[in-house]
C-alpha cells in the first residue's frame, strides 16, 4: 500500500512517477494509474479484510435518484467479451496481462499480492477487442470517516489502455460505468490520485488535497552531551540531485531542535541515549494496537480520512512485504508510572520496555520505502509539538543514514516542525474527488444553524445529479429532495431511489406545496464542479459559507498505487 512510487517521466512535479501510458481521453495525454503520484500504495481495500465493507444504505437515502444509468452504458447488462465488472478468472487474468504490459515496472511479487488480496474484492472494469482486454479501470472500496460520520467510497486506480487502442474513448466509457455504479450504490463520491490533473478535470474531478514534501539530507556527527542542544542541519543537495527530484524538492531541510537530548542514536531504530523520539519497526502483533491508535489520532485531528482498523493495517503489512516496504513506530521513553494508563483522559498503549528498563509510549507512525531513493510518508504523531516532529524527522534520517537524502511527505494538514520553514516544502496535487451521488453527499453536510435553499446543479456526466433540488442542512446532517423548477410551474420528473430502501412517500416536491416551501429561500445555481469546490473548501460559496455549512476538509487521503 505504501511503498512503490511510480515515476512520471512527463511531469517534473515528482521525480519518481511512472509515465502514464493510457492517453485515450485527451489529445495524447497520458492517463496512467490513478495513483501514480506517490509511493506505495497499491490500490484498494480488500473487502473481507477491513471493516468498511459496504453496508445497507441508510433509510434516508433520499428521493430523486433515477434507476437509469449516468450514461447509455448499462453495467447491469454487461457481456463478457464486450465490457464487464465481474471479477471472473478470465477478467482477472486479462487485467493482469494488461497491467504487466502497461505498468511493466511492477514486480511479479507485487502482482501476486494484488491478485490475492485486492482483485478478488474490488470491481474491475474492462473493455474488450478480439477476445482480449484492451482497456481497464479498477474501483476499490474504502470506508471514509468524516467527523462522527462514515460513508462508503471508491478509489479508482489502474487506469490503462493498450497502446494501439488509445484515443478511442474507451477510458471515458469505463469511467462513466464506474460513475453509474457508484451512484447506484449510494457512494457520495469517488476519488483518485492523478498523474495529471487536466486529464480528469473534464469529468468533474476536482483537486481537494495537496501533499507536502520535505527532503532531508542530514549527515550526523558524534554524540553530544546531555547539556548540548542537538542541531540537525541538512546537507545541501547537489544540483544533479535536485534534477533527480524534478527540480521541485527542497535542497535539504535544516532542523534545529532546542530540546536537550543526548546522543545521535543508533541506526535501525535502536535506542538513543538519553531521551527524545526513537523508532522501531512495527511487529505484526502490534497492528490492532496501531489501528486503534491511528484511528483516534486522525479522528481527533479533524481530517477526513480512510477508516483505520486492524484489517486495514493487515493489508498494508502484506503489501509492504510484497514491495520490501515497512512500518515504523515512534516512541518516547517514560518512567513506568507515566508511560501507560491514562494521560489527560487519553489512553496510550504500552509496547514494551527500552534497554534502560523504561516504558515506551507510542507517539506515532510512518510508512517507509526504498527504491531509487529513500522515502517516508504519512508521518503522523499524537502531538502538535513542533519539537517532537523535529526529533521524529531526525530519527528518520538516522534510520536512513546510508540512503540519504530521504523524501518525507504526507504530514497531517497543519503540522508544524521546529526549524522548518514553509519555503522548505514542495507540494504536489495529490487527490481528486468526483461527487457521484448528490443525495448521499448531502447526508455528510453539517450546519451551525438550520439552513435550507433551492439548489440547481448541472452535471454533464451523471444525469441523476442534474436539475433542481431542495437542500436542508442542520447539525444532524443534510437532506436533498428533487423539486420542480421554482417559478416554472412545471413538475419535476418522478424519480426512484436506487438502493434497497423503499421510495419515500414524498420523493418530489411540486405544485402549491413547493411554492410555499420555497418562498423567500435562496436559489443557488452551480455546476457539479463548483459545488465540489464549495463543499471541499476549495472555493467557498458565500451563501453556504454564511449559513455555517462546514466544508469537508482538511482531507487526508494517502491510499496510493
Amino acid at each position: 500500500m505504501h511503498s512503490r512510487r511510480k515515476v512520471d517521466k512527463v511531469s517534473d512535479m515528482h521525480s519518481r512517477r511512472k509515465v502514464d501510458k493510457v492517453s485515450d481521453m485527451h489529445n495524447g495525454q497520458k492517463v496512467g494509474k490513478a495513483a501514480d503520484m506517490h509511493s506505495g500504495q497499491k490500490a484498494g481495500k480488500v473487502s473481507d479484510m477491513y471493516s468498511g465493507q459496504k453496508e445497507d444504505k441508510a433509510s434516508d437515502m433520499y428521493s430523486g435518484q433515477k434507476e437509469d444509468k449516468a450514461s447509455d452504458i448499462d453495467s447491469s447488462r454487461k457481456m463478457d467479451g464486450i465490457s464487464g465488472v465481474w471479477n471472473t478468472q478470465k477478467v482477472k487474468s486479462a487485467s493482469r496481462a494488461l497491467w504487466e504490459m502497461v505498468f511493466e515496472e511492477d514486480t511479479q511479487q507485487f502482482l501476486d499480492y494484488y491478485d490475492a488480496y485486492v482483485a478478488d474484492h474490488n470491481k474491475i472494469y474492462t473493455d474488450w477487442e478480439n477476445g482480449q482486454a484492451v482497456s481497464m479501470l479498477h474501483r476499490n472500496p474504502y470506508r471514509i470517516c468524516v467527523g462522527d460520520m462514515q460513508a462508503d467510497s471508491s478509489y479508482i486506480v489502474a487506469v490503462a489502455t493498450k497502446e494501439e487502442y488509445r484515443h478511442q474513448g474507451r477510458m471515458k466509457k469505463l469511467l462513466l460505468e464506474a460513475f453509474a455504479d457508484s451512484f447506484r450504490e449510494g457512494e457520495p463520491f469517488v476519488y483518485l490520485m492523478p498523474a495529471s490533473e487536466k486529464i480528469y478535470l473534464p469529468f468533474g474531478f476536482r483537486t481537494v488535497y495537496y501533499q507536502n514534501i520535505l527532503t532531508l539530507g542530514s549527515v550526523f556527527g558524534p554524540a553530544r552531551t546531555e547539556e548540548e542542544a542537538v542541531e540537525v542541519r541538512a546537507a545541501s543537495l547537489k544540483e544533479s540531485d535536485m534534477a533527480a527530484y524534478g527540480g521541485k524538492a527542497s535542497g535539504g531541510a535544516g532542523i534545529q531542535s532546542r530540546q536537550k537530548i543526548t546522543g545521535t542514536g543508533n541506526l535501525r531504530g535502536q535506542r538513543a541515549s538519553g531521551g527524545g523520539i526513537i523508532c522501531r519497526h512495527a511487529k505484526y502483533s502490534q497492528l490492532a494496537e496501531l489501528a486503534d491508535f491511528s484511528e483516534r489520532v486522525l479522528s481527533e485531528s479533524g481530517v477526513m480520512h480512510t477508516k483505520r482498523d486492524t484489517a486495514y493495517y493487515e493489508r498494508i503489512w502484506k503489501e509492504q512485504e510484497a514491495v520490501n516496504g515497512g512500518i515504523l513506530l515512534f516512541y518516547t521513553e517514560e518512567e513506568p508510572g507515566e508511560a501507560c494508563g491514562k494521560t489527560d483522559g487519553v489512553a496510550y498503549a504500552e509496547t514494551g520496555e527500552s534497554n534502560s528498563g523504561k516504558k515506551l509510549r507510542l507517539w506515532g507512525w510512518c510508512f517507509t520505502g526504498l527504491e531509487d531513493a529513500a522515502e517516508v510518508w504519512e508521518l503522523v504523531l499524537d502531538t502538535k509539538d513542533p519539537l517532537l516532529y523535529a526529533q521524529a524527522l531526525r530519527t528518520v534520517t538516522e534510520h536512513f543514514r546510508e540512503e540519504l537524502p530521504v523524501k518525507v511527505s504526507g504530514f497531517v494538514p497543519g503540522t508544524e516542525i521546529s526549524g522548518v520553514s514553509g519555503r522548505e516544502y514542495s507540494w504536489r496535487p495529490m487527490t481528486m474527488v468526483r461527487i457521484t451521488n448528490l443525495f448521499s453527499m448531502a447526508k455528510l453536510l453539517r450546519a451551525n444553524t438550520p439552513f435550507a435553499c433551492c439548489l440547481h446543479i448541472e452535471d454533464k456526466w451523471i444525469a441523476q445529479n442534474n436539475g433542481w433540488f431542495y437542500l436542508q442542512v442542520s447539525g444532524d446532517g443534510g437532506r436533498l429532495e428533487r423539486v420542480e423548477n421554482p417559478g416554472s410551474g412545471e413538475a419535476a420528473p418522478e424519480q426512484s431511489v436506487i438502493s434497497n430502501e423503499a421510495v419515500p412517500e414524498k420523493s418530489v416536491i411540486s405544485g402549491e406545496a413547493m411554492s410555499r416551501q420555497f418562498q423567500n429561500l435562496p436559489c443557488l445555481e452551480m455546476t457539479i464542479q463548483e459545488l465540489t469546490d464549495a463543499l471541499f473548501g476549495i472555493r467557498p460559496h458565500p451563501v453556504l459559507e454564511a449559513a455555517g455549512i462546514g466544508p469537508l476538509h482538511p482531507l487526508y487521503f494517502n491510499e496510493l498505487v
